[in-house]
């Protein structure tokens, strides 16, 4: 792993959001999944547990995930965007990924509601 990699990585994993799509796929019983379950997964995060998250709301999220947080964890390899077919999978920078949320993720549940990472 080079230092350009991991810096790579550390910058995409800032944004709250890529830390949960990176989340999901690796509690994922497969490594390849929908963009609009990944968009579900982040509204219901992202969502106080009283409520259920808005369509509205929901159709935001799944806007930034398609325009923004996808194509810049596909930019650093940690996943496999495909648009066209609005699936995601894991690549190679995703192991790097898990490890760093791992390292971080020494609570059984965070704070916002986000799974930890088993």
């Amino acid at each position: 792993m080079t230092d350009q990699t991991l810096d790579r990585v550390f910058s995409t994993l800032g944004d709250s959001r890529r830390r949960l799509v990176c989340r999901h796929l690796a509690r994922a019983d497969e490594h390849v999944v929908s963009v609009g379950e990944l968009s579900a997964f982040v509204a219901d995060a992202r969502t106080e547990r009283s409520s259920a998250p808005s369509d509205d709301r929901r159709s935001r999220i799944a806007t930034r995930l398609y325009h923004v947080h996808l194509p810049a964890l596909d930019d650093a390899d940690i996943v496999d965007y495909d648009a066209k077919n609005e699936s995601v999978a894991i690549d190679s920078a995703f192991p790097i990924a898990v490890d760093l949320l791992r390292s971080v993720d020494d609570r059984p549940e965070r704070p916002d509601g986000a799974p930890t990472i088993d």
